[in-house]
Formats: C-alpha cells, structure tokens, sequence
C-alpha cells in the first residue's frame, strides 16, 4: 500500500499556523522556516494543540481544525465527524467518514 505524501495549507484565521492533512502542525517564523508544534492528549482522549487562531490563545481540537481545512465545509449541523478506526485521538485525513447525524453511529 503506498503512503499519501503529507502536504500543508494554511489554518483560517491564522497567518502563522499550518497544519498537513496528517494533523501535524508548525509555525511559519518570519524568518522563513517552519517550526513544528506538538499536540497532545487530553483526558477526553482528543488529541489538542495550543495556539491563537483570531487572536485568542487556547487549546483547539486538532481534527476539527484538519476537518475545517481539508473537508467541504458542513451543509447541517447535525453533520458528525466519525473517525473510522475508533481511535479519537487519531487525527489523520484518511481514517474519518462525515455522517448525516449522530443516529449513523449506534
């Protein structure tokens, strides 16, 4: 099975952020390198990251964020991200399907 090469787009509302279609993210320096930034588990098990998005600095749930970048944006919000392995934490593009509502999940 050949590996989907990791590719990076810019986060909304930031000019300093990007995050890859594998939930990674770094910082663009205005030097012109990139540094990475780590995420980390949360006791709800999501994976988070700390950063300012519209100028507040807090922590952001990184699928949503990955899910806002990559996905078509939601036409109803009882549209639900599912991750398909059951692992929440796992923030990777590939491992989600979007669901119509929560109902799709019992």
């Amino acid at each position: 099975m050949r590996k989907i090469p990791e590719y990076w787009l810019d986060v909304p509302g930031s000019k300093k952020y990007q995050v890859s279609n594998y939930g990674n993210f770094r910082r663009k320096l205005k030097n012109g390198k990139v540094k990475p930034i780590k995420s980390y588990l949360k006791k709800n098990k999501w994976m988070v990251v700390k950063v300012d998005f519209n100028g507040t600095y807090r922590e952001y749930e990184v699928h949503k964020i990955v899910a806002d970048v990559f996905l078509e944006k939601r036409t109803s919000t009882n549209m639900v991200l599912y991750h398909k392995n059951g692992i929440k934490g796992e923030s990777v593009l590939l491992g989600w399907r979007v669901l119509l509502d929560r109902q799709h999940l019992l």
